[in-house]
């Protein structure tokens, strides 16, 4: 594979630079591990050595790994020190891609109205120097946000222009956002193309990332919830859900109203319970995640051999 190799030969070397375009390999691969341990390496060799010029660069490249990671608050870090290394180096344009990650940390936050202003000024900025990444990025953290917030037709416009066909957007981008881009289409009742889910399933197959198979499973649950009914005894619908396995399993009783002791589920409690507890895999709470589920009777029944 090309980009193992690139990464095999970038692990040997010091120039910061090389050092950054392997961890941008492993990045494309989902590595996670091997991204942030090149950009570690490749900020610390441009300290050391005096590179001031490409720690903007450096900084702001590995907090978009780190916000993809859940790494929040290291994301916060890197991209704030890169917008003011790039205006104290006397830099005519911005640094966006900094500022496209701080405008999605900060709404992870919850800070609405900041990060959408911080949002709009890197999307004007943006669109005046041609870069595209920070555009999607921006639309990518902003639909978390418009999603969180019941916004369901705002998050709708955002993810259709994410998904590459109205518009040209970064091949990573598409793929990363696949898990919210699903739940949006399924909230909005709109379909989700056979090929999205293909794609993410092949990205999940390759990409060694820990966090991959969860959200996969949570984007089969997602499609299946429509299958299944909502209390016990209800007439389950005459189609099947595409795929099933480990993902219709995964609904279990949380869509039929039981817990698996027999015990009738609080209503306030529904499918997006457990689900929502499968995406903070992708931060690493994988165990946090199953202690909430088990806390609130939701476990998953999952098919022996099925490792999430």
């Amino acid at each position: 594979m090309p980009l193992r190799s690139f990464i095999d030969h970038a692990e040997s070397i010091e120039d910061p630079a090389r050092l950054a375009w392997g961890a941008v390999a492993g990045a494309y691969l989902g590595d996670e591990e091997t991204t942030r341990r090149l950009y570690d390496r490749a900020i610390g060799r441009a300290r050391d050595t005096g590179h001031v010029t490409l720690l903007p660069f450096l900084l702001e490249q590995r907090a978009m790994a780190e916000w993809s990671a859940g790494q929040t608050g290291f994301a916060e870090g890197d991209a704030t020190e890169s917008m003011r290394l790039t205006e104290e180096l006397g830099r005519v344009r911005p640094a966006l891609l900094a500022m496209a990650t701080l405008t999605d940390a900060t709404a992870r936050r919850g800070r609405v109205e900041e990060a959408r202003e911080l949002g709009a000024r890197t999307v004007a900025a943006a669109e005046q120097y041609g870069v595209g990444l920070a555009v999607d990025l921006v639309e990518a953290g902003l639909m978390e946000l418009d999603l969180a917030q019941g916004r369901v037709d705002a998050a709708l416009e955002r993810a259709l222009r994410l998904d590459g066909t109205q518009r040209e957007t970064h091949p990573m981008v598409t793929i990363l956002t696949t898990p919210t881009r699903v739940e949006v289409l399924g909230r909005a009742d709109r379909p989700v193309p056979a090929e999205e889910m293909e794609r993410f399933r092949q990205w999940t197959l390759v990409s060694p990332g820990p966090g991959y198979p969860p959200l996969l499973a949570r984007c089969e649950a997602l499609l299946a919830a429509r299958y299944r009914p909502l209390r016990a005894g209800a007439a389950a619908p005459a189609e099947r859900p595409p795929g099933g396995g480990a993902a219709v399993e995964l609904l279990l009783t949380a869509r039929d109203g039981w817990d698996e002791d027999g015990i009738e589920l609080d209503p306030a409690i529904d499918a997006s319970t457990p689900l929502n507890c499968l995406a903070e895999a992708r931060a690493g709470y994988l165990w946090i995640s199953v202690c909430i589920m088990r806390r609130f009777k939701l476990r998953a029944r999952y098919p022996k051999g099925v490792d999430f």
